[in-house]
């Protein structure tokens, strides 16, 4: 009779401890904190992960609690083109959800002031994010946004500019 009391004791624990294990999230292994970061070009800037409440990536779903990427301190990339240009990205500093694999990607739109009489400048801006679990990031910015200078519009883009960075 021990025997079978514990063998039912060991069999409850082996289902009470895996769910449990769920319970406290898939993303357990990715690792909070500051991380930081640079890109291609030399420039430094940080990357934040952390558990809060925060919205789907590109605004899909409402707000719920999880793992968030922020990008509170971007990089100054060169925006090359006829009318070269420096670029910041200060869309991202938002928190976004991060999925499962450890990834997010976020696009948003972006308009800037021109040249005093025209229309303003108006374009794209993407954070594409990959966390490992050992504490390490890549991913890439870019920025694609048109000027327009005597009513034509005058390109101007980074390109795909690959980052990385570590906790810590």
């Amino acid at each position: 009779m021990r025997r079978f009391r514990l063998a039912i004791l060991l069999g409850l624990a082996l289902v009470v401890i895996p769910a449990s294990a769920l319970a406290a999230g898939h993303h357990a292994a990715f690792k909070t904190g500051t991380y930081k970061g640079k890109n291609s070009a030399g420039a430094k800037f940080s990357i934040t992960l952390q558990h809060t409440k925060c919205k789907a990536p590109s605004g899909q779903g409402a707000p719920a609690l999880g793992l968030c990427v922020g990008l509170p301190v971007a990089p100054e990339m060169e925006c090359l083109g006829p009318a070269p240009t420096s670029a910041t990205f200060p869309a991202f500093v938002a928190p976004v959800r991060l999925s499962a694999s450890g990834m997010a990607i976020e696009h948003a739109t972006i308009s800037e002031p021109s040249v005093p009489g025209e229309a303003p400048a108006a374009g794209t801006q993407t954070f594409s994010v990959s966390f490992t679990k050992k504490g390490t990031v890549s991913g890439y910015l870019e920025e694609s946004i048109n000027f327009i200078i005597q009513g034509s519009p005058l390109p101007c883009t980074t390109g795909k500019v690959p980052f990385t960075a570590k906790l810590g």
